[in-house]
């Protein structure tokens, strides 16, 4: 919170139960806070923190959200400008940083409509992964994509914390279920939490049922195939799980994600060619905006690791050392690449000694 407050005209912050002196330490901090009972809804919360804000634009973070100074600049002079009353809210992306030791500087990238115009029509919907998109398109609206972000480091990734978030995402989604039983978003969450779970039969059966009731212009229909194509993966069925990435590009074309798994699949099949060309292809690929919940790294040194694994296994070493050569100017403390080369600068010395 204290990141956001020199970016910002007042500072709303609603508290749903703390036992401990939060709510004091928001007022110190110059925030008005506003007490509300946790009732199993998320959006109830948000909506209860725009219910007291006062500007003509709003911008939402979680408490364990950071904003630095180049982004929140940037989100001011947004709210500041003068837009087309069509207009209705900005994509803010949420950067996840990676907690693999093996991939440091890595991070997750999830898109939000972030920064909304402060109207009462505007208000979230869903127990949890709430939505204020659909309020946006009902009232006619449009938002437009930024590159500004903000650092969400708050997870609680001890076993306690995991297990926890998991029993209460469940059971969120579940009383979801019950109220709306078809709803495409609410199924695909529940994929997705199975998913993580590592419930992998029941993740793919509400997959299926949610891209059922799905348009295929959802946004939450190309991730849905990316979940299908790693269940069915983890489950040993390698023909399904190419045959999800094979359906799911045919209806988002182009999607990074789905050719990322498409490319490992080709890999494991053996079919070095056609997996390196997939790599390649998706290094050079730059999608339209689209919202998206991803590892940035498929489209770069992620996308770069596995073409130089490809290139090692058909021998052109290389071309493999390119590669990793190339990961390394990107991101100079993977592990990866510095171990890879290594081996490879051995492996090469001893060819040439015979």
């Amino acid at each position: 919170m204290g990141s956001l407050r020199r970016w910002v005209d007042d500072l709303v912050v609603v508290d749903t139960g703390s036992t401990d002196e939060t709510p004091e330490i928001c007022r110190r901090l110059g925030a008005r806070v506003f007490h509300f009972p946790w009732c199993k809804s998320f959006s109830a919360a948000r909506n209860e923190s725009l219910r007291h804000a006062r500007g003509r634009w709003i911008v939402w973070m979680d408490s364990d959200d950071a904003i630095d100074e180049v982004n929140g600049r940037g989100v001011r002079e947004l709210a500041l400008q003068d837009w087309p009353a069509d207009l209705l809210g900005f994509v803010v992306s949420v950067r996840c940083p990676s907690k693999d030791p093996s991939d440091p500087d890595g991070y997750t990238r999830v898109t939000h409509v972030k920064l909304i115009r402060n109207r009462p029509d505007l208000r979230f919907e869903g127990r949890i992964h709430e939505q204020i998109l659909p309020a946006i398109q009902a009232a006619g609206g449009r938002v437009e994509f930024t590159d500004l972000f903000v650092v969400h480091s708050g997870y609680d990734t001890s076993p306690e914390g995991q297990k926890h978030k998991l029993e209460r995402d469940l059971e969120l989604l579940h009383l979801e279920l019950n109220e709306q039983p078809d709803h495409p978003f609410t199924l695909f969450n529940l994929g997705m939490t199975y998913t993580d779970a590592g419930r992998y039969e029941e993740a793919i059966d509400f997959l299926r049922r949610s891209l059922k009731h799905s348009g295929e212009r959802s946004s939450h229909v190309r991730k849905a195939y990316a979940y299908l194509a790693c269940c069915h993966q983890q489950l040993g069925d390698w023909q399904q799980a190419f045959e999800a990435c094979e359906q799911g590009l045919r209806v988002v074309p182009g999607d990074p994600e789905l050719r990322f798994h498409r490319a490992a699949l080709l890999h494991a099949r053996g079919r070095h060619e056609e997996a390196a060309q997939g790599y390649l292809d998706l290094l050079h690929y730059r999608p339209e905006p689209h919202y998206t919940s991803v590892n940035e790294g498929i489209s770069g040194h992620l996308a770069r690791h596995n073409l130089a694994l490809v290139y090692q296994d058909m021998g052109e070493l290389a071309r493999a050392t390119e590669q990793w050569q190339a990961i390394l100017a990107e991101r100079p403390g993977y592990p990866a690449a510095r171990r890879a080369l290594q081996e490879l600068g051995a492996r090469i010395q001893r060819s040439a000694t015979g």
